[in-house]
């Protein structure tokens, strides 16, 4: 619908203009063009045209939005707001489901996958959304401090408390760090940049204070963080092992092994600059999950055969070579110069999440992340784009987006 409305806009004189002056939308349309080079050395043709599909966020997001006529600031405030509302309500169906079940016995649905179980969706991605929703909310309550109402900005301290809480019974390990690094980071820029408001943020610092202590104690969030401090079942370090064999697999130590298999692959099928291919990515750590005994599941577990890296960086590494990871480190290097010359608190925030949930996730391998992250990311940093670069806006106003 968004292609069809663009296609029917028309203006086409003035969509080219806009491309050819826009730096972002070459920039991802030519990282998609070099996975299409990667085609011409993969043997997995199905898998690496499957890939090719799924990235099409990667020309459709940033051509749209880089040329649209109509994105306004407005207009990038109602999309974001939506999607505060929409993580609202997902939110809140989620936890009255989790009660639900706790009332008929089962305390799991209050937690991390169960919980985000009515919506089919992973936790992990979830708590990137529920974060995300909490920075908005956060830099619209910073904007407006002084011009909202009492009862609006209560409403807003009150959603960003549900999320809060929503976020810990999530117990994501690697996002809860992310957020509370990123959050301090906030409110110490907030503190230094606008000294009126200290006193509030202080208070937002003691409620962040009780939001860590919450964390550890509630038993299933502390267990998680636990089991990656102690190994439970005291084996050999994972990096010294060449066989897995029998190993006991924590969410921390399968990705130990996952990385560790892949440099060896990369290293096996002299894969450095170009990879190994678009489509032969998971074929060849499946092959090497095999040949090192990483737990291939039985008849009640699913195992890790089919894991892909769980680390987008690494991802691209083996898939694209030190040239795709380049290119893709590139983009975000980009991306983060131009939001902290212009002051775009919310994509920063986006890219700073981000780029920590890659360490852990594959992130640009699923539908839920690529769209996720391409559609903000173009969505913000075209109007960047935009206003940095248009007469218009040569007077230097201040904005928040």
């Amino acid at each position: 619908l968004l292609s069809i409305s663009w296609l029917l806009e028309g203006h086409w004189g003035n969509k080219l203009q806009l491309l050819l002056q826009n730096k972002y939308a070459p920039l991802m349309i030519g990282f998609y063009g070099y996975h299409v080079i990667g085609l011409l050395y993969t043997s997995n043709m199905h898998d690496g045209l499957g890939d090719l599909e799924k990235k099409m966020s990667f020309v459709v997001f940033p051509l749209i939005f880089s040329t649209s006529l109509y994105l306004r600031k407005p207009l990038v405030a109602t999309i974001l707001n939506c999607f505060v509302a929409s993580c609202l309500v997902a939110a809140a169906i989620c936890l009255v489901n989790g009660i639900y079940q706790y009332m008929l016995g089962d305390s799991s649905y209050l937690f991390y996958h169960e919980l985000a179980s009515p919506l089919k969706l992973h936790a992990v991605y979830f708590s990137v959304y529920i974060s995300f929703s909490i920075f908005i909310l956060l830099n619209d309550l910073k904007s407006n401090w002084n011009g909202w109402t009492m009862l609006k900005k209560g409403l807003y301290l009150l959603v960003i408390v549900f999320f809060l809480i929503f976020l810990i019974l999530l117990s994501s390990k690697m996002i809860l760090v992310a957020f509370v690094v990123i959050l301090v980071f906030f409110i110490a820029r907030i503190v230094s940049q606008q000294k009126g408001m200290f006193w509030a943020f202080m208070i937002f610092l003691a409620c962040l204070t009780f939001f860590s202590l919450i964390l550890f104690l509630i038993p299933n969030t502390r267990e998680r963080f636990k089991e990656v401090l102690k190994d439970k079942y005291e084996q050999e370090n994972v990096l010294r092992l060449e066989d897995y064999q029998y190993y006991h697999f924590t969410g921390a130590n399968i990705r130990l092994a996952i990385w560790k298999t892949l440099v060896e692959a990369v290293e096996k099928e002299n894969a450095w600059i170009f990879g190994v291919g678009t489509g032969d990515t998971q074929d060849i750590l499946t092959a090497s999950y095999v040949e090192k005994h990483i737990y291939p599941g039985d008849q009640y577990n699913l195992g890790f055969i089919d894991y892909n890296a769980h680390n987008q960086f690494f991802q691209f590494l083996i898939a694209l070579g030190a040239l795709g990871l380049i290119w893709f480190l590139g983009i975000l290097t980009f991306l983060f110069m131009k939001s902290i010359r212009e002051h775009r608190t919310v994509l920063t925030f986006l890219l700073m999440l981000f780029s920590s949930f890659c360490l852990t996730e594959s992130a640009l391998c699923a539908q839920k992340g690529i769209v996720f992250f391409m559609f903000f990311a173009s969505l913000l940093a075209t109007d960047i784009l935009r206003e940095v670069d248009s007469p218009e806006n040569k007077s230097g106003a201040t904005t928040f987006f």
